[in-house]
């Protein structure tokens, strides 16, 4: 019972928290309270990167010393909300339908709301009864993540043998640490290494993931679709099942929602145009790149394809000044901020990735160029899986066609396409670069029965 009220009060922290950060970048009280993901959000990146701070400056890490640099905050924001008083920012992307509230709701749109929901909510359960029943079992999350998790939390410090051991190699300490001190953070309050506990975690950042979903769907389409989508999100295999899931200490959830939340910033950007927003969204860029090594390219692919939606599709050279100004203020907020996390890994983490060459030159690229043949048509198969993303991706694809017949591309679908467009290529690169994936593909793509047959590198 005790350790239940603990888990409560460390998850209670990390909402509170992100109500303080909100506040203080100048957030609408009553629209953030609408919106939970959004304290979860800043509430987890910011206590992510707390206790990395405190750590690089070698403070002993407690839970009085959490408690303290909340209060910190908190008097910072005060001030800042007495003495500096402005606009307050609010979420324009994610208001009701004025058609859902007028028209009347038919029987049809009344049952196909209530089984979505229903489903909606069968799958939340079930992710919430694995995270609480089972402690964590997955290879990734032990040998890794919560591996990373007890190390910090037993020698309250980073300045250790495991980021330079090479007989740690297994556990990738090179790997950002996000993940591993959002878990620390659960340990400080339930005041032990709880495997299982730590888990509600993760499956809050699946909630939130859909939660965030739905609220921005819900502008664009009626309400039974909007719920009709999220079901269809909250089905997808690949969160419910497996090593990947949301029951399990890993990283790819947590990243699928930062990277969702900073999709929504940016296009809050292209929709008001305000400076506010922007320090908001770099913040965001950073906890996708603090979360994941895959998180960096995103954040650089999210920076890309959000400039060039503007700079390409404005022609008004007045509009363009500010959004350059703007844009320098993004990057160099994700940069001061990933800058602590860089200088720590060059400097004392001395492991190279076990995935890519030490050395990657031009002639090492075109020499495994003949891979693409094999790698661009698995990718495409990975997409079209049913029993991993079932009709997602051909709903989205019909749906967005079928857009292009009814209206104009606007800013906001050039930016979600030059996304997808990006990550592919990304992928594709990656897999054809790499020297032990891009061998595990061709050989999955060679495979005929009972024959493996690998294309030599």
């Amino acid at each position: 019972m005790i350790a239940g009220f603990r888990l409560l009060a460390g998850i209670a922290f990390i909402y509170i928290c992100g109500a303080t950060v909100l506040s203080l970048l100048g957030y609408c009280h009553r629209d953030m309270l609408k919106r939970p993901y959004l304290l979860f959000c800043f509430g987890s990146g910011f206590i992510s990167f707390a206790l990395f701070a405190a750590l690089l400056f070698k403070i002993q890490i407690s839970l009085h010393t959490g408690i303290a640099v909340f209060l910190g905050l908190l008097f910072v924001t005060m001030l800042k909300n007495i003495f500096m008083r402005g606009g307050k920012i609010r979420w324009s992307l994610c208001r009701v339908r004025s058609d859902d509230i007028k028209n009347d709701i038919g029987g049809c749109e009344k049952l196909i709301r209530i089984v979505c929901i229903v489903i909606i909510a069968i799958q939340v359960i079930c992710v919430l009864i694995v995270c609480l029943e089972q402690p964590e079992n997955s290879w990734d999350g032990m040998a890794r993540w919560g591996f990373k998790a007890k190390v910090i939390y037993s020698e309250k410090s980073v300045y250790v043998d495991y980021f330079n051991g090479s007989h740690y190699a297994f556990s990738h300490p090179y790997y950002p640490l996000s993940v591993p001190l959002e878990m620390v953070n659960i340990y400080l309050f339930l005041g032990e290494a709880n495997d299982r506990m730590v888990k509600l975690v993760f499956f809050l950042y699946f909630v939130m993931l859909i939660t965030a979903f739905f609220d921005i769907v819900k502008r664009f389409l009626l309400m039974s679709r909007a719920l009709f989508f999220t079901a269809l999100l909250s089905t997808v295999p690949i969160f419910l099942l497996g090593g990947s899931s949301a029951a399990t200490c890993l990283a790819n959830v947590p990243l699928a929602f930062y990277c969702l939340a900073a999709v929504l910033f940016l296009m809050e950007y292209l929709q008001q145009r305000r400076v506010e927003i922007i320090v908001p969204a770099g913040l965001v860029l950073f906890f996708c790149a603090f979360t994941k090594l895959e998180g960096l390219y995103y954040a650089a692919i999210f920076t890309i394809g959000f400039a060039g939606s503007i700079i390409i599709f404005d022609k008004n050279r007045r509009r363009q000044e500010p959004f350059l100004q703007h844009l320098f203020l993004l990057i160099g907020t994700f940069i001061v901020l990933y800058l602590p996390w860089l200088w720590f890994k060059a400097l004392y983490i001395r492991l190279d990735h076990a995935t890519f060459p030490s050395a990657v030159s031009l002639g090492y690229i075109i020499s495994k160029l003949h891979r693409l043949i094999f790698v661009v048509p698995m990718l495409i198969f990975e997409c079209l899986k049913v029993w991993h993303w079932h009709i997602a991706w051909i709903i989205f694809a019909g749906y967005f066609i079928l857009g292009l017949k009814v209206r104009r591309l606007g800013r906001e679908a050039i930016f979600l396409l030059s996304i997808i467009a990006g990550a592919f290529i990304l992928l594709t690169a990656v897999y054809t670069v790499s020297s032990w994936w891009g061998a595990l593909v061709l050989a999955i793509m060679t495979t005929v029965p009972k024959v493996i047959t690998v294309v030599p590198s």
